[in-house]
């Protein structure tokens, strides 16, 4: 409830008609504003719903274990990229996600409605009807 009170808040200090601020309104600042942000916020409302029907229906993902992890780092330029994608090929050993299952599907469920939905399985294979 916060949140949505501070999200009003901050929607009337968006915009300002005082000359020479940077806050006057142009349609970059419109279209963020009207459009994505709304967007955005629906996009983020999907993916807690899917999160909290993960809790429902696989309770038990939380006790995976994870007691060797691998984190990649390193200054740009140093091949950080070509490491990822080389241990991400040997997946009897890694685990990795993909870019749209970072930004679309973080749940569980959503991978699987994804799938379904786009006809594909989670790994990304073809499914042959």
């Amino acid at each position: 409830m916060i949140g949505i009170v501070l999200g009003i808040r901050l929607l009337f200090k968006v915009f300002s008609l005082e000359k020479g601020s940077i806050r006057r309104p142009s349609l970059k600042r419109m279209v963020v504003v009207f459009v994505w942000i709304p967007l955005f916020s629906i996009h983020l409302l999907i993916n807690r719903f899917f999160m909290l029907l993960d809790e429902v229906f696989f309770p038990s993902f939380k006790k995976q274990s994870t007691d060797r992890m691998t984190f990649i780092v390193g200054v740009p330029r140093t091949a950080t990229t070509f490491v990822f994608h080389t241990l991400a090929k040997d997946q009897s050993n890694f685990t990795s996600f993909k870019l749209w299952e970072i930004i679309l599907a973080p749940s569980i469920i959503q991978k699987y409605f994804y799938a379904f939905w786009l006809k594909k399985d989670v790994n990304g294979v073809l499914i042959h009807l």
